[in-house]
């Protein structure tokens, strides 16, 4: 679990109690979801959020995400130094986010 942020919550991580048989369900059957054929159709803007130290979503795997978003619609912001869960390496992200769902809907179409 370290490796997916660099400044765990030790009673966060704590509370985490790992379910195997999901984890096994979720190789064997999910690991390798593919969405950009259904990213082509999303309509709406989207903000992509990346943490560059993210050992599962890497920065590679979401740059081809982005790439299968229609271009005008979608914008990528990366974190330094940060992994998994943005939020818990870079919290003024959620300034991002706020600015990003609060803008007028012509801004994010420009």
């Amino acid at each position: 679990m370290a490796l997916y942020t660099r400044n765990p919550n030790a009673d966060g991580f704590a509370q985490i109690e790992m379910n195997f048989a999901l984890t096994a369900h979720w190789d064997r059957n999910e690991r390798h979801l593919d969405l950009r054929e259904e990213a082509a159709s999303v309509t709406c803007p989207t903000l992509v959020l990346a943490g560059e130290d993210d050992p599962s979503t890497t920065v590679a795997g979401t740059e081809e995400l982005l790439a299968a978003l229609p271009t005008a619609l979608a914008r990528l912001h990366r974190f330094e130094a940060a992994g998994h869960g943005v939020f818990r390496d870079a919290p003024d992200a959620i300034e991002l986010v706020r600015e990003f769902v609060l803008a007028p809907r012509e801004e994010l179409y420009s």
